[in-house]
């Protein structure tokens, strides 16, 4: 049997609502749940705030309390002093514990200088976003100046950590180190709930342009027109001036009654277990983490096939359909025709279920586990 590892975790602060902070929390529950690895977690402005998605309190947990000044760059003046006081802290705690593996979750300072700072242990860059508009802007020449000096700084560190790890095979092509695994995120499988299937299409993400709740809008006054009885419920918060104006161009379809912004919930398993259809419009997803949680409550998803996540996650016409990106006739059809043919979004549930047991916690950790016995010898 091998000996337990010890893992320490960076990143800035779990108590917030987002993706990446119930990911992150999943995956450090799952690590004590899963495995007798010794796991740390240090977060930089924390805050006293408790953490969002309940972490198991038997991770150790040390708060660097840098608290960024959040309205200016992360390289602005004004947080130089931060990053110093950040690297000095980080280096004090990582002699103190020497750890086997350290792994960087958010992108920021510590991408940057970690892997030059740490010796006889095994690094680990993840991330959680796509890297393609940065490619795009990168070979089209537009990126200014002093951002494509930092970009510059990360891909020559991200070569320097041991490995980095990326959520989906679509995001390879984006990176031109060596040392990028695929590694998706996980999930927890949530208990059977019988309910009545709703007659509600749901959607859920932060409200950000990135979503493309917009389209989603126009999609269903077309789906409406035709089944006035369903009703869209939109679950998230994020950006207030973004939902008003998405709040009037329903109302000035005439949709204020079909569509519902719901804000945000804590129980989305049951969101999902009371309705019949989820819906995704973004113009772009790393992983498309809320697809695998409706497809492990039995719904079928319609989506925008937008970069890198959903062609990923959905088999069309298997557990979900993939439509023209950012095409809301495209987008309004698939789901009319999920609301007219139940069998067919039934069998489709079913088949979604069983992709997302691919993304049980237990799994994952496994990846995770298989990944660090290949690499803790090569430290």
């Amino acid at each position: 049997m091998s000996k337990p590892l010890k893992i320490l975790y960076c990143t800035d602060q779990l108590y917030k609502h987002g993706g990446t902070e119930r990911v992150t929390t999943t995956k450090l529950n799952g690590w004590i749940e899963y495995t007798d690895n010794e796991i740390h977690l240090v977060t930089i402005e924390q805050k006293n705030n408790p953490f969002r998605y309940g972490l198991d309190s038997r991770v150790k947990i040390h708060d660097l309390e840098i608290n960024y000044y959040r309205d200016v760059s992360y390289f602005s003046m004004n947080n130089f002093k931060k990053t110093c006081f950040y690297i000095y802290r980080l280096c004090k705690i990582i002699r103190s514990l020497k750890p086997d593996v350290i792994v960087c979750v958010n992108s920021g300072p510590v991408n940057l200088f970690l892997p030059y700072i740490v010796r006889n242990c095994v690094t680990i860059n993840e991330y959680h976003a796509s890297r393609i508009n940065e490619y795009k802007l990168w070979n089209a020449q537009k990126i200014p100046f002093v951002k494509k000096a930092i970009y510059k700084l990360a891909h020559l560190a991200e070569k320097r950590f041991t490995i980095c790890v990326v959520l989906n095979e679509s995001e390879l092509k984006y990176f031109s180190s060596n040392n990028v695994k695929v590694i998706p995120n996980p999930i927890l499988i949530p208990k059977y709930e019988k309910h009545i299937r709703e007659k509600v299409v749901v959607a859920a993400g932060r409200i950000a342009k990135v979503k493309g709740y917009n389209f989603l809008i126009e999609a269903w006054e077309q789906v409406s027109a035709i089944h006035p009885d369903w009703i869209l419920h939109i679950y998230g918060d994020g950006d207030d001036i973004l939902q008003k104006e998405l709040e009037e161009q329903a109302k000035g379809l005439c949709l204020q009654d079909r569509i519902k912004f719901c804000g945000v919930t804590s129980n989305l398993n049951h969101v999902f277990f009371t309705s019949s259809i989820h819906v995704l419009s973004s113009y772009e997803e790393s992983f498309g983490m809320v697809i695998v949680e409706a497809q492990a409550c039995g719904l079928p998803s319609v989506a925008f096939n937008c970069p890198t996540g959903p062609g990923n996650l959905i088999k069309d016409g298997v557990n979900g359909f993939l439509v023209i990106p950012q095409d809301s006739n495209a987008l309004s059809k698939n789901l009319k025709y999920l609301i007219e043919n139940p069998k067919i979004r039934l069998d489709l549930g079913n088949n979604a279920i069983l992709n997302a047991r691919k993304y049980a916690v237990s799994s994952i950790i496994e990846n995770w586990c298989s990944l660090f016995k290949n690499l803790k010898y090569k430290k």
